[in-house]
């Protein structure tokens, strides 16, 4: 009796085992279906990126070519220069009152300074 009693409670286990097994393959099958649009997505945007990789690459190469030909500026291009200031600390003359003798900026007479 005691043999039955486990051969009972064995076959119950693997009944249960199979149908564990049952619901795990259904849970497989399912993930696969919905695997495969998500890997054909992946496969999409692995290609869009090497293409994209591919440009920036073109664009390194192109930004190159035009830094190595840099040409000087037109002759009708004046260069960068900074105007001397007065003692007083603004522009020359320009900011004189032609009548008075003051700065309008900070209003000391041409003598004071």
């Amino acid at each position: 009796m005691r043999q039955e009693e486990e051969i009972a409670q064995l076959n119950k286990q693997l009944g249960e085992l199979v149908e564990r097994f049952s619901e795990v393959v259904e849970h497989l099958s399912l993930a696969q279906e919905g695997e495969s649009p998500l890997l054909a997505q992946v496969s999409a945007m692995q290609a869009e990126n090497h293409a994209l990789h591919k440009q920036l690459a073109a664009a390194h190469k192109r930004i190159e070519e035009l830094e190595k030909q840099k040409t000087p500026p037109p002759a009708f291009v004046k260069a960068h220069v900074v105007k001397p200031k007065a003692e007083h600390g603004h522009a020359p003359p320009c900011c004189w009152s032609n009548s008075l003798d003051f700065c309008g900026l900070c209003c000391k007479t041409e003598g004071a300074w």
